[in-house]
C-alpha cells in the first residue's frame, strides 16, 4: 500500500475545481482568502480540516478520508464526509447554472467581441430562442435551486446525477411562472452541456462489488464523469480547471486505497470495531442528517453561491 498515494488523491479529491488546497500541513484552505475550512466538532466548537497522511497529528483537527465508511455512514455522515459531499455537489451544480446564465446573457448582448468561439458556437445553437422573457425566467429558478446535485441511493449502492430542471414535480411547483418556451430553453441547454438526452441513466454509477466505501466511489465515478464532459466549458465559463489526468487515476486505485484504517492496512478478513475507526477524530460520534440519505424521494438541492465554495 501506498501511504502517500492515498494523500495525494485524497488531496485531489478535496480540491476538485482548484476552489481548495492543502498546505505544506496538509490543512485544506479555501483558495480564496487562504483561511482554513472549519468542520463542527461539537455544537460550540469546530476544527480545522487535515487530510489524512502518514505521519498526520490529529490533534486539534478534525481529518478528512471519506475511504472510511462505516455502518453508520448508510444512514448519518460524519460531518466532515458531509461537508465533502455537499461542497462537491454544490460546486457543480453551480458551474452547470453558471454556463446556462452565461449562455443566455451572451445570446442576448450585442457586443460579442471579446467572447471565446467555442462559447459562442454553444450560444448560437439557442441564440434564436432567448430573449429577455428567458432570463428573467432563469432568474426565478436560479433564486432557490442548483440545476444538478449528486445523489445516493443505499439500497442499490449508486450515486446518480438529480436535475430539478428536468423534474416534472419542479415545473409544477413554480406553475405558470416560467414560460414553457424557457423550460424548453433551460432542459435542452443542460442536456447539450452535459452531453446526454438521459441524464438519470447516463450520470449513474454503482459502486464496485465489496468494495469498503460505495458511497465515496461511486459519487467520485459521477464527479469524474461529470469533469470530463465540463472540462472545455469549466475553463471558458468560470476560468478554472479540474486535475481531470488524477482524477482518473486515483478513481481507479480507491479500492486498494480504500483499504486503509487508522493508518494501517487493513486485509478484506480483518474485523473492525465501530469505536477503533472513529479513533481517527477521537469526538463524540453524533448523527448528522443529509437530504435525501434515509429516502429516494426527489428534493431539489437548495441553491448556493459560487463564494460559498471558493
Amino acid at each position: 500500500m501506498d501511504m502517500k498515494r492515498v494523500t495525494r488523491a485524497l488531496t485531489t479529491w478535496v480540491t476538485i475545481g482548484d476552489l481548495h488546497y492543502v498546505d505544506d500541513e496538509f490543512f485544506v484552505r479555501r483558495t480564496k482568502g487562504d483561511e482554513i475550512v472549519q468542520i463542527d466538532y461539537t455544537n460550540k466548537e469546530k476544527r480545522p480540516l487535515k487530510v489524512f497522511n502518514e505521519d498526520m497529528n490529529t490533534e486539534g483537527s478534525i481529518i478528512f478520508n471519506p475511504y472510511l465508511e462505516t455502518i453508520r455512514d448508510i444512514d448519518d455522515l460524519k460531518k466532515e464526509n458531509e461537508w465533502f459531499y455537499e461542497t462537491i455537489s454544490g460546486i457543480f451544480g453551480i458551474v452547470v447554472k453558471a454556463i446556462v446564465e452565461d449562455v443566455i446573457r451572451t445570446s442576448l448582448s450585442s457586443d460579442k467581441e471579446d467572447d471565446n468561439i467555442n462559447k459562442l458556437a454553444l450560444c448560437s445553437e439557442f441564440a434564436d430562442r432567448i430573449n429577455k422573457k428567458t432570463l428573467k425566467d432563469f432568474l426565478i429558478i436560479g433564486k432557490s435551486f442548483n440545476f444538478i446535485d449528486i445523489f445516493y441511493n443505499r439500497k442499490n449502492k449508486t450515486s446518480q446525477i438529480r436535475c430539478a430542471i428536468l423534474e416534472p414535480e419542479f415545473a409544477k411547483a413554480l406553475g405558470t411562472k416560467i414560460s414553457v418556451k424557457s423550460w424548453g430553453v433551460f432542459r435542452e441547454l443542460i442536456q447539450t452541456i452535459l452531453e446526454s438526452s438521459d441524464i438519470k441513466e447516463d450520470y449513474k454509477f454503482e459502486a464496485t462489488a465489496f468494495i469498503k466505501c460505495p458511497r465515496c466511489e461511486s459519487f467520485l465515478k459521477v464527479v469524474v464523469a461529470l469533469a470530463e464532459v465540463l472540462e472545455d466549458n469549466y475553463k471558458i465559463f468560470v476560468g478554472r480547471e479540474f486535475k481531470l489526468n488524477d482524477m482518473q487515476e486515483y478513481l481507479s486505485t480507491v479500492k486498494e486505497d480504500s483499504k486503509v484504517r487508522n493508518g494501517y492496512v487493513v486485509s478484506s478478513k480483518s474485523k473492525i470495531k465501530t469505536k477503533d475507526v472513529f479513533e481517527i477524530n477521537k469526538r463524540p460520534i453524533e448523527k448528522f442528517n443529509i437530504r435525501g440519505s434515509k429516502s429516494n424521494t426527489y428534493e431539489a438541492p437548495v441553491r448556493k453561491s459560487i463564494t460559498d465554495y471558493i
